[in-house]
């Protein structure tokens, strides 16, 4: 027989336990709080880069819409000088119409919004009268004035008017005959 006189005693395996449990526990609690930190930081970093996307595309946008308000702009400037155009070859074709016969056109001139300037050359010295005489007589011509005349060394007479055009009843005419 032998005898032990070493008492032993029983493991205790509850602080071990206690131990591993805690442990495992604040593995599980840094997950907790490390996967919805990386999911929000993911989350960050996906709306900064969105944000840059749309910094880039309204930058973008705003330069579509002042290239669109330049050519809207453009677009009614356009039309403005091609309606002024319109108006102006018919004015330059009813200032032609009062020609008489044997004379011609020789040279026209916008000085001023509502002045022209109109060189007109003809065969026979009458016809600068009657050409004067016309465009007086016309409801949207304000004034006549005969700037100069002079013969040519081809022998025709060159006579220089300053017209002076009411754009109000020049442009009734026009709306008139249309």
């Amino acid at each position: 027989m032998q005898l032990n006189f070493i008492e032993h005693k029983a493991f205790n395996l509850t602080p071990y336990i206690l131990i591993v449990l805690a442990f495992i526990g604040l593995i599980v609690s840094v997950w907790f709080v490390m996967v919805p930190y990386i999911s929000l930081k993911n989350e960050v970093s996906s709306m900064e880069e969105q944000f840059e996307i749309n910094g880039e595309a309204e930058s973008e946008a705003l330069q579509l819409e002042k290239l669109v308000e330049q050519h809207e702009q453009l677009s009614d400037y356009i039309s403005n000088i091609e309606e002024g155009l319109i108006d102006h070859i018919a004015l330059v074709d009813q200032l032609i119409a009062f020609l008489p016969n044997s004379s011609r056109i020789e040279h026209l001139h916008y000085i001023q919004d509502e002045s022209i300037e109109v060189t007109m050359s003809s065969a026979r010295f009458k016809d600068i009268a009657i050409y004067n005489e016309s465009l007086t007589s016309q409801p949207y011509v304000t004034d006549v004035s005969f700037r100069f005349m002079e013969r040519s060394n081809e022998g025709d007479f060159q006579a220089t008017y300053l017209i002076v055009i009411n754009s109000d009843k020049w442009m009734e005419v026009v709306q008139h005959d249309d």
